[in-house]
């Protein structure tokens, strides 16, 4: 889904707003922009697999995906984690966003 995907560009090139706007509003109301990107402080980057999404019958979609993520580690090196879950997105405004995530380390 090209709202994940742009997501994680984003998250990527450290365009920490952009990922931001791409949540609802309600999580923007209930979450600070700078909690948000203070949760990518260690991150270098990210790969994301996204698997075959789901249409929901009240017109959001469940995208599954996998996260390998490569992160800063407190000695100075480097950490990699795997994640799975997924995220529900759907239309706000006439665009899509993302509305809510399930994403736990797997290693």
């Amino acid at each position: 889904m090209t709202t994940i995907t742009q997501y994680y560009a984003d998250i990527n090139a450290k365009n920490y707003q952009a990922a931001y706007s791409l949540w609802v509003a309600a999580y923007q109301q209930s979450t600070s922009y700078q909690k948000f990107a203070s949760g990518f402080a260690t991150t270098q980057n990210d790969v994301v697999q996204v698997n075959a999404a789901t249409a929901l019958l009240n017109g959001t979609v469940k995208v599954p995906l996998t996260i390998h993520s490569v992160n800063t580690s407190s000695s100075g090196g480097t950490v990699q984690h795997t994640y799975q879950g997924y995220y529900t997105a759907g239309i706000e405004v006439d665009s899509w966003h993302l509305l809510s995530a399930s994403i736990q380390q797997t290693n």
